[in-house]
């Protein structure tokens, strides 16, 4: 039956379809049930195996399962040896060249008699040093000059109260060593 706008709507209606809007939404707001089947008895779950459990370590291959080693039950010895054996197979050393760097480094081929241009020049430098020892007079002597420096090492100025003093006094107080240094 088709309702003319002229007919008053029906409350009967209204009150039914705010009813099934109503239980919509809350069942939308909530979520649905879950039913949980029906579980039989619990059943015990058997044990990891543990040590007493496992193959002897020397009898694992390649094809072997380590699986049963890496259990909570099993000591860290017994984990370690197997996970050894693993690993030393053939089949993890393989190397795929993209390792530059993991060489020993700490060891290196002796030069034999190759000299390098550096090692000469220390060389004659000791030479030197050693001639100088021994044609330098004794140290005892009043008279012997003062050793003076070495080619490799850097002079130095030698600021002493004389030397000062003439600089202070200007350059006609100078020496003529003093003239000489500058």
């Amino acid at each position: 039956m088709i309702q003319k706008p002229t007919d008053p709507p029906r409350d009967e209606d209204d009150e039914a379809f705010l009813r099934r809007w109503s239980r919509r939404k809350t069942a939308a707001t909530q979520p649905p049930a879950i039913e949980e089947p029906a579980v039989p008895e619990a059943i015990p779950e058997p044990l990891p195996p543990g040590d007493e459990d496992m193959v002897p370590v020397e009898s694992l291959t390649e094809d072997s399962d380590y699986a049963p080693f890496l259990s909570p039950r099993v000591s860290a010895d017994l984990q370690r040896a197997a996970l050894r054996k693993l690993f030393g197979a053939p089949a993890f050393n393989v190397r795929d060249g993209l390792d530059d760097y993991d060489e020993d480094f700490t060891s290196f081929q002796s030069l034999g008699k190759v000299i390098t241009a550096d090692l000469r020049h220390r060389l004659e430098l000791e030479a030197r040093r050693q001639a100088e020892a021994l044609t330098a007079p004794p140290a005892g002597d009043a008279m012997a000059e003062p050793d003076s420096p070495s080619r490799d090492t850097p002079p130095t100025i030698a600021t002493t109260d004389a030397t000062s003093a003439a600089t202070d006094a200007g350059p006609a107080a100078r020496t003529q060593d003093e003239e000489d240094a500058v």
